[in-house]
């Protein structure tokens, strides 16, 4: 993968989590929400430790 691959899916996964804080913001008690925010954090950071090599 490409250093530009990888910079789009990490922007991707950011933006990902952003929607999920606004999507918890919106809907607090919603129990789908914040596991949808939780798997794009996840996500955000599989990403980030692979970049890392952890």
């Amino acid at each position: 993968m490409t250093e530009e691959e990888v910079v789009a899916q990490i922007g991707a996964a950011c933006q990902n989590v952003m929607g999920g804080f606004m999507a918890i913001a919106g809907a607090p008690d919603d129990v789908a929400v914040a596991e949808q925010a939780n798997g794009a954090l996840r996500e955000l950071d599989a990403l980030m430790r692979a970049v890392a090599g952890v």
